[in-house]
């Protein structure tokens, strides 16, 4: 359904605010926050080993679930996180800046399952509908779902 590039956001009086462009290396001395790693365990995950593999250890202080107490913590400490360019304008009203990490190739993608057998059930088309107000590319997968459903339904009614 959606796949948002991944960015630091920071305070405008952090030391890498003042940087036109931001590395992984650039991120060696800072204190991080994230959100917890239950929430989103492979991107806890991805965000902690791209940064090893430039030799860089980040020092995570906290783990924070709300997202406005992590634009707060954000905005009145020295500390940086990582937030996709979705969710940054809700900050930026807030005046933080978010910068990409030029080597940083990190993404948050977010999908849709379902069962086919479930597309008809109350919760199914909840779903779907759903999506597709998010993602009009869902509509072509649903209605192949649907007409795939209703062909086996036809082959079986034949024999």
């Amino acid at each position: 359904m959606s796949r948002d590039r991944l960015g630091l956001l920071l305070s405008p009086e952090h030391r890498l605010a003042r940087l036109v462009k931001i590395w992984r290396r650039d991120l060696a001395s800072g204190r991080v926050l994230l959100q917890p790693r239950q929430l989103h365990p492979r991107l806890h995950a991805d965000i902690l080993t791209a940064a090893r593999t430039q030799g860089v250890t980040l020092h995570v202080t906290a783990e924070v679930l709300d997202l406005e107490a992590l634009l707060a913590l954000v905005v009145i400490g020295d500390a940086i996180t990582f937030l996709t360019e979705k969710f940054w304008e809700p900050a930026s009203q807030a005046s933080l800046p978010w910068r990409p990490v030029e080597d940083l190739h990190t993404h948050l993608s977010e999908f849709v399952t379902w069962r086919a057998e479930d597309t008809d059930a109350p919760v199914g088309r909840a779903l779907i509908e759903s999506a597709r107000e998010v993602s009009p590319i869902l509509q072509g997968a649903a209605d192949r779902t649907r007409s795939s459903k209703t062909a086996r339904r036809k082959r079986r009614s034949k024999r």
